[in-house]
């Protein structure tokens, strides 16, 4: 069975008739054929009850190194998506394997029979010097990273896989890039990217990509998928995944879902998020349900599109090294080098269109299309990522007042009744931004007809003019609150 896994790497379907084959026979199909959608087992007894059972939940050798398996007939088994990563490693390429190998050493981990030591001696492989690995066989160095069975350590060699993973895809290769790939290179050179995209929490809760440790065809994959996630703030002051929409090259919808946080809610944000409470009460799926839906695409080396998607992949718990980050490629040649374009913003001056309009939630799905949009938008005629505002751009600029460093106990009804007397005028809409934490500061944009009238409003507002770190005109403002304990906020030019 080892010997076919080896050779018939392309092996779609095979059947099996009463063989002496055991368990370690079909495991050794599902790490060596990564084609194969169809194994038919029959009167194979030495196939236990517990791969039957295991079959049956989907759940095969989530900890015993292979993949998971789905009974579709009597005695069938049809694998599908990897679980732990180690279907692939066959076709890893040799420096991989020895950056793994010295991750297991340095670390002190093992498989079944120990660590490498002892699995030389248990396979009486004499002849392997355990210090020097580039004269171990690729075989050898997969035979003994496949005995490995605790998640902890699975999950150590997976992110050190993705890491190695991260640095290749960061590399230059103008011969050989897709314009995908230059997408993916751009996302990850951007000076925030280390930042945005370091999950360092591994719970049992997150879902770790394992495509670092598959085949180069997987890895060099172009299919796309975009997401996009609405948010609550939850009573631990963190984000509660409440609606999730992907769709994906073609924009078609793979999924529109309600979800239901495991925190009690505390603020659901309508205004912005469009859902409600009775949205989330009819809600039946879970992040990990959101999870299983993505893991088929992302095994399979799906790019995930998005915008400020380290965000979405935050609340969705994934990790995956493999992202199209548009907040990152695309920037405002008018903006400050930390600033990072809108998904409105940057849509309108790509495509002459918005999004959303001012004021009106918003619609993941129609976001997610949207990130996707601007990808294929570049894929298909790449063009300067540094983009020129339009005129009409920089007038609504113009026309609005940012207000921030607003504290939470200052209601928005308050807020605008304040600037209202600052202002010396009624006639603005008053946008607000939700505090990212319980109990943090919150801001607000003030709108104006033109920007004649925020320039008088702003010139109207009795404080002392200064400026920001990036140089640009603000001034400090109290809000007189019942508790008769002033508030001070800030109110500032966009440009």
């Amino acid at each position: 069975m080892a010997c076919i896994a080896e050779k018939c790497v392309a092996l779609r379907k095979f059947c099996i008739k009463g063989c002496p084959i055991m368990d370690v026979g079909i495991k050794a199909l599902a790490l060596g054929c990564l084609d194969l959608v169809k194994l038919k087992v029959k009167k194979c007894i030495a196939v236990t009850g517990v791969v039957r059972s295991g079959c049956v939940n989907g759940g095969l050798w989530c900890e015993n190194g292979g993949r998971g398996l789905e009974t579709v007939v009597e005695e069938v088994l049809t694998p599908v998506a990897d679980r732990d990563g180690l279907m692939g490693m066959q076709r890893l390429q040799v420096v991989v394997l020895e950056e793994l190998m010295k991750l297991a050493q340095i670390r002190g981990l093992g498989g079944e029979h120990g660590g490498w030591k002892e699995f030389l001696a248990v396979n009486d492989h004499k002849d392997i010097t355990p210090y020097d690995l580039s004269m171990v066989s690729r075989d050898a160095l997969v035979a003994f990273l496949t005995t490995f069975k605790n998640k902890e350590d699975l999950q150590a060699m997976q992110i050190r896989a993705n890491s190695l993973l991260v640095k290749k895809l960061k590399q230059e290769s103008p011969e050989n890039d897709t314009h995908e790939q230059m997408l993916i290179r751009l996302t990850m050179k951007h000076q925030e990217f280390s930042i945005d995209y370091c999950f360092r929490s591994y719970s049992n809760d997150w879902f770790l990509s394992d495509i670092g440790m598959k085949s180069s065809m997987v890895k060099n994959s172009t299919n796309m998928i975009a997401v996009d996630c609405e948010m609550v703030l939850c009573e631990d002051g963190t984000e509660g995944l409440v609606r999730v929409g992907v769709v994906d090259r073609h924009l078609k919808v793979i999924l529109d879902q309600f979800v239901k946080p495991d925190k009690r809610i505390v603020d659901y944000r309508t205004v912005i998020t469009g859902v409600n409470a009775q949205d989330i009460e009819k809600a039946t799926l879970s992040v990990v349900d959101i999870q299983r839906e993505l893991q088929p695409y992302l095994s399979n080396g799906a790019i995930l599109v998005g915008h400020s998607l380290n965000k979405d992949m935050k609340v969705l718990k994934i990790d995956h090294p493999k992202v199209i980050d548009t907040a990152l490629v695309f920037k405002f040649s008018n903006a400050r080098n930390s600033r990072k374009p809108s998904l409105n913003d940057l849509h309108k001056a790509i495509f002459g269109k918005e999004v959303r309009k001012e004021g009106v939630p918003h619609n993941c799905v129609h976001d997610a299309e949207a990130a996707m949009n601007i990808a294929l938008a570049f894929i298909e005629d790449p063009f300067d990522t540094t983009i020129s505002p339009s005129k009409e751009m920089l007038e609504a600029e113009k026309s609005r007042l940012f207000i921030h460093r607003i504290p939470s106990r200052v209601p928005s009804e308050k807020l605008n009744f304040a600037l209202a007397g600052e202002f010396l005028t009624k006639k603005f809409k008053l946008d607000v931004k939700p505090a990212k934490t319980l109990g943090g500061y919150y801001c607000a944009v003030a709108v104006f007809v033109s920007a004649e009238e925020a320039e008088q409003a702003f010139e109207n507002v009795n404080g002392y003019e200064e400026t920001d770190s990036f140089g640009l005109p603000q001034k400090m403002f109290d809000v007189k609150l019942r508790s008769k304990r002033n508030a001070s906020c800030y109110v500032r030019k966009m440009v």
